[in-house]
């Protein structure tokens, strides 16, 4: 038994391990995109809008893009993790008396008692993906505004 309890507990570390990579990944292309984005207005702020900065804002359109699917990615890879991570925590936890598969449940519902109910629904992935559409957007106000000028 001890040794299939550290096989599980393995296996559970490695996923977890993985979930917080992606995460930090997703924070360190989200940063980099940001002092992009931000080179970018600073570069057309300072010129002042013009047409021939349409491909800036083309350029900022499609980083915006890349951020917001790279991002969906990398959370799509995090939940696989934790999906795996979980199972083997429950296999885990089945070794165990009853008692100690109910402490997350505890938690969990303590958790939702204590914030709001929106709060708790709302996903964390939803405002990482909305800042990239954001730059997105200010990408194509830009090339309106560039195209218009």
């Amino acid at each position: 038994m001890k040794d299939n309890t550290d096989f599980l507990w393995g296996m559970y570390q490695e996923h977890t391990t993985q979930g917080r990579h992606h995460e930090s990944q997703r924070a360190s292309v989200t940063n980099f995109i940001i002092v992009v984005a931000g080179g970018i207005l600073a570069f057309i702020a300072n010129k002042g809008v013009t047409k021939d900065q349409w491909v800036l804002a083309v350029f900022l359109i499609l980083v915006g893009l890349f951020g917001a699917l790279f991002s969906a990615k990398q959370y799509e890879r995090f939940r696989f993790h934790m999906k795996a991570a979980g199972l083997y925590r429950q296999k885990l936890e089945s070794q165990f008396e009853n008692s100690i598969s109910t402490i997350r449940a505890t938690a969990k519902a303590e958790h939702e008692t204590t914030f709001n109910k929106l709060l708790v629904k709302i996903h964390l992935y939803y405002f990482w993906i909305s800042l990239h559409l954001l730059l997105s957007i200010l990408g194509f106000v830009l090339l309106l505004i560039t195209l218009s000028s």
